[in-house]
């Protein structure tokens, strides 16, 4: 939906758990472990390690760290610490596969967990990382199951994957505990409609509105739908006004109005906005949209430029687009 609203302007998941790990890693010296078998062996040698370590002799101190190992194989602490110096190595592979040792010890470990995540970024491999990010967010919801942050991370994380009526599902929560704040309620509208959910999400617009009369993300969004299913344009018309009074240059707000004209036959008014939107953002919708208002100004080539840049930009309605495009091409050979 073209809102004109940028989904909770925070760092890229896997970036802000980067910096969590690291925060994670600060506080290992603080994790207690025990010497079941042979203490005083395991004590010398991971002593001679930490020192090896604050000097960066970082091979040498891993070696003493694997020697306090064979003493107590199952010391989670040793283990992060040989984690974290193969990371500081780049060894990133074998950094993991220490980390799947902890975790085969205690599958629910956080930290590792975190870890892992932080791992597979660095890795590029996005799939792994999605995987353990999504595992790391539930166990934390578990241990700390009052927390409302961890509903909005989850939130986000379906949000990105497309998965719109799971992250409805988390957002719920903080819906629940902030339905009075604008911002909240509109995220809230926003998934409703995301999820398919048009008629909730037009009413809960609406309540926003109330909440914040000038609230220009609403003023915009509510706009757009009724431009989109072609009903109440001239209140559509008069909220996007409201909403580019605050804010002019907005793109998306152009957009909505220009499709608004369309709506209503002004096509070459809708041009003229339409123009004016994608010469400030390079925008899939606002080409289709485009492609659309030359085509009915028959003007068949512009409409296939922008039809085409609208498909090579991941455009929600790709088979819809393909047929038109397909349909200007018939039209040609005949």
């Amino acid at each position: 939906m073209n809102s004109g609203y940028s989904i909770h302007t925070r760092f890229k998941i896997f970036l802000t758990f980067f910096y969590i790990i690291l925060i994670f890693f600060s506080f290992l010296t603080n994790i207690s472990f025990s010497f079941p078998k042979k203490p005083q062996g395991a004590y010398f040698h991971y002593m001679k390690g930490y020192i090896l370590e604050k000097q960066g002799q970082w091979k040498e101190a891993a070696e003493e760290f694997e020697a306090a190992l064979e003493y107590d194989p199952s010391s989670i602490k040793i283990h992060f610490k040989i984690a974290r110096l193969l990371i500081y190595e780049k060894k990133y592979q074998e950094a993991l596969v220490r980390i799947g040792e902890i975790l085969k010890m205690e599958p629910d470990n956080l930290i590792a967990e975190a870890t892992s995540v932080g791992l597979y970024f660095l890795m590029d491999k996005e799939e792994e990382a999605k995987d353990a990010y999504e595992k790391l967010l539930k166990d934390i919801q578990v241990a700390i199951p009052e927390s409302v942050e961890i509903h909005e991370y989850l939130t986000h994380f379906y949000y990105q994957q497309g998965k719109y009526k799971e992250a409805l599902v988390e957002y719920q929560k903080v819906f629940e505990e902030s339905s009075d704040d604008p911002e909240v309620r509109f995220f809230y509208a926003f998934l409703l409609d995301e999820a398919g959910q048009r008629q909730k999400a037009i009413e809960e617009f609406k309540e926003v509105i109330k909440l914040d009369p000038n609230n220009a993300h609403a003023l915009n969004s509510l706009a757009y739908i009724y431009a989109l299913e072609g009903k109440n344009l001239e209140e559509a018309e008069e909220m996007v006004e409201k909403a580019l009074s605050g804010d002019p240059d907005n793109p998306a707000y152009i957009d909505t109005l220009g499709w608004i004209y369309f709506k209503q036959g002004k096509y070459e008014a809708a041009l003229q906005k339409l123009i004016v939107a994608a010469e400030k953002i390079e925008d899939p919708e606002i080409y289709e949209h485009l492609g659309d208002v030359y085509f009915q100004l028959d003007k068949p080539k512009p409409a296939l430029e922008n039809w085409n840049k609208a498909l090579g930009l991941g455009v929600s309605s790709e088979e819809n687009l393909k047929g038109k495009i397909n349909k200007i091409k018939q039209d040609e050979d005949e």
